[in-house]
């Protein structure tokens, strides 16, 4: 039965104890599936047994509910002030459109729903939607008063935020969309999560950062994105942290960004394909991790000069597996390192590639063959990894010659390390 002037709720559960805050004076009535009623705010609707039933709300007038709450816990950043409601086992929701013009806030995490139409929700600030992993859609047109949207480990298939253009806080994680859309301009967005979604095949959905100026928790780790990252510009007063690890960016500029010294930095490019660097005057930056990357040796000197040049202390930088630094690099290494830094760079003088060691793929049969002209007589240490931070194969070698073959549920793009006491090879592989 489809009552056009109620709110109808399909439970599956054996009990119903939803809440609604209102912000003016109303008269509230709940309708069972039994035809019993209630008139709480947070009533509790004890069925006996679970089974698909209805559940229909009409709150006289419409514009008194504020919030509706079928189930929540501040999962992933959310607020204490809201109150904790239990898995509601909602998965159908009617006539929501009643309250668009009124309500501020909407609460549906762990809950059953497939989709969720928000458009024309004018006045709704905060979406709670944290681990419903049967959400497929989910319509933000015409929310231009949205300030955060939690859709954290959802199932969504697209996600379109052009219209909310007071996003300050999306909790994206975790999804199955291909792309999704941002809003031009997002003056007051400072924390932005698309962790955890390798399948988003728009490499270049995350490169220029401008229109988000108060950026503060960039969070892209494995989000199978490439090119440049632009951050021209971060929060001034939050601790920033930019997470974009096992990625495909080739470089970064981060210059008038992280200038806030009296609070913590991080950035975390680690497992990307960086040649490319520039993060003069970051003076934030207290924890610089690039490593596993392809930075050679004049990249990784400019990158000490550059952290050495802030004049600041006691931080942490990880250059590893990259080309070593030159003496102009060990320069700034050092005085980092009076200055309290711990630092982490190769060591030694880069092998010649074309003198000492090849690595290349045998079109037969797919195997990676790794050819050393001349080798110790302790060996080299070998060591194979993947993009996502794996160690594959870690072995000291004597032969000259190695075969080694990859599985393909590895990844397609592995990481070669070659060393000894004094020199190190790094080389990437992609098949």
């Amino acid at each position: 039965m489809d009552v056009p002037d109620e709110i109808i709720f399909y439970s599956n559960g054996s009990t119903f104890a939803p809440v609604i805050v209102l912000q003016a004076d109303a008269e509230v009535i709940w309708t069972w599936a039994d035809n019993t009623t209630s008139t709480s705010l947070t009533p509790t609707k004890d069925y006996g047994s679970a089974q698909l039933r209805q559940n229909r709300l009409k709150v006289t007038p419409w514009s008194a509910l504020r919030r509706i709450n079928i189930g929540y816990d501040a999962g992933d950043g959310g607020t204490n002030t809201i109150e904790f409601v239990n898995d509601q086992h909602i998965s159908l929701v009617e006539n929501l459109n009643l309250v668009a013009p009124y309500l501020k806030e909407w609460c549906s995490s762990y809950n059953d729903l497939i989709s969720l139409d928000l458009s024309n929700f004018i006045n709704i600030e905060t979406i709670e939607c944290y681990l419903s992993r049967s959400l497929q859609n989910v319509n933000l047109l015409n929310t231009p008063k949205l300030r955060r949207a939690c859709f954290e480990d959802n199932n969504l298939l697209s996600l379109d935020l052009s219209d909310c253009s007071s996003l300050e806080d999306l909790r994206g994680a975790v999804n199955n969309y291909s792309t999704l859309t941002f809003p031009n301009q997002s003056d007051n967005a400072w924390h932005l999560c698309l962790r955890d979604n390798p399948q988003i095949t728009n490499q270049h959905l995350i490169n220029d950062i401008s229109p988000f100026p108060k950026i503060a928790e960039l969070w892209i780790w494995n989000t199978n994105q490439q090119g440049n990252l632009i951050i021209p510009q971060t929060n001034p007063t939050r601790t920033v942290s930019i997470s974009a690890y096992n990625n495909h960016f080739s470089s970064i500029d981060f210059r008038g960004s992280l200038l806030n010294v009296n609070a913590g930095g991080s950035v975390n490019l680690r497992y990307n394909e960086l040649t490319t660097v520039d993060i003069s005057g970051c003076i934030q930056i207290k924890k610089l991790d690039l490593s596993h990357n392809m930075l050679n040796s004049e990249a990784i000197d400019q990158i000490l000069k550059q952290v050495d040049e802030y004049g600041t202390t006691n931080g942490t930088i990880d250059l590893r597996y990259n080309q070593p630094p030159t003496n102009i690099g060990l320069v700034s290494k050092a005085n980092l390192e009076n200055s309290g830094w711990i630092v982490n760079t190769d060591l030694g003088t880069a092998l010649d590639e074309l003198n000492y060691v090849s690595v290349y793929i045998n079109p037969s049969n797919g195997t990676i063959l790794i050819n050393i002209d001349t080798i110790p007589s302790d060996g080299v240490f070998l060591s194979i990894s993947n993009i996502f931070g794996q160690r594959l194969l870690e072995q000291r070698i004597y032969n000259n010659k190695t075969e080694w073959t990859p599985n393909q549920i590895q990844g397609r793009l592995y990481l070669i390390t070659i060393r000894n006491k004094k020199r190190l090879y790094t080389k990437k592989i992609i098949l």
